[in-house]
């Protein structure tokens, strides 16, 4: 157990950690082994030491986020499937919908646009435009959640998938996606 006033969860503020295992980054970034330490107060997984977000840019190289080749129409579709099907249970009707961290909008472009207005939030400036244009312009923005404004809330369906992992105060960016939420929308997390 390693207690470090320097970091406390950024979940539930406990101060307490404990090894769940060390690995080599997937990339071959990191020198050393990275550490994956558990929040002793809630779980929450942790990379250790914990990085800012200039610490967390080396782990996304160029092309990380899809923006090489364009995919097929039917790479789309196939691709995302499991995504579009979770969205469309939850929504039959379609809808407004942001998702943070888009990427090069994958998910966006396999979604149908007559059901769906489609809008995105990305870190990386080049994803973002790349998403930006599949899309037809202006409905995704470069950024974080808390930075950008976005234009027209509220929207009925929020997701974040695989990307709620990548912030370092994910309380905070889950409360600004409930005040984007219009009445009865609803927040999809995949981690």
């Amino acid at each position: 157990v390693v207690s470090d006033s320097t970091f406390c969860c950024p979940v539930c503020g406990s101060c307490e950690t404990e090894l769940l295992f060390a690995a080599a980054d997937r990339l071959g970034i990191a020198a050393e082994p990275v550490e994956i330490r558990k929040c002793r107060g809630c779980g929450l997984g942790v990379t250790w030491p914990p990085a800012d977000d200039s610490d967390l840019g080396r782990f996304y190289p160029d092309g990380y986020w899809g923006e090489g080749a364009e995919p097929t129409d039917e790479w789309l579709r196939r691709s995302q499937r499991e995504k579009t099907d979770v969205v469309d249970r939850i929504a039959p009707g379609g809808g407004r919908l942001l998702d943070v961290g888009c990427g090069s909008g994958f998910f966006l472009r396999a979604l149908d646009p007559k059901r769906w207005d489609r809008s995105g939030v990305e870190i990386s400036e080049r994803s973002a435009a790349a998403a930006d244009r599949a899309l037809g312009g202006d409905r995704v923005l470069a950024g974080r959640l808390d930075d950008v404004p976005l234009p027209n809330p509220p929207f009925d369906v929020v997701t974040f998938w695989a990307s709620l992992e990548h912030v370092a105060t994910p309380r905070q960016v889950l409360a600004r996606a409930r005040t984007l939420l219009s009445n009865g929308g609803i927040v999809v997390v995949q981690v």
